[in-house]
């Protein structure tokens, strides 16, 4: 779970990928059907898209899957649907 939350903050495409490979045989022995059939389906299809789909994976190699608010901290990136998330909730409490 660290290496996913270190591959966002610091958009790094490959990293999130190889946690997702290495979290699929210990989601089949602790018994999460799902997770299990849907992280395969989900590597499997990331895993090739660099032949599917070229342009996507130059987007995402160059960090697309995230984004960084502020340019002072190199290691401040955050999911893209966060930042959404965050105004919305915010403006919905004020």
């Amino acid at each position: 779970m660290l290496n996913m939350l270190r591959a966002l903050r610091a958009g790094n495409w490959k990293l999130p990928l190889q946690t997702i490979h290495d979290l699929i045989p210990w989601c089949f022995a602790y018994d999460n059907i799902n997770y299990a059939r849907y992280l395969s389906a989900y590597y499997a299809e990331m895993s090739h898209l660099h032949i599917e789909h070229p342009q996507v994976y130059e987007y995402m190699e160059q960090g697309g899957f995230s984004v960084q608010i502020g340019s002072t901290n190199s290691f401040g990136r955050i999911p893209v649907d966060q930042p959404v998330e965050v105004t919305v909730n915010n403006d919905t409490l004020a």
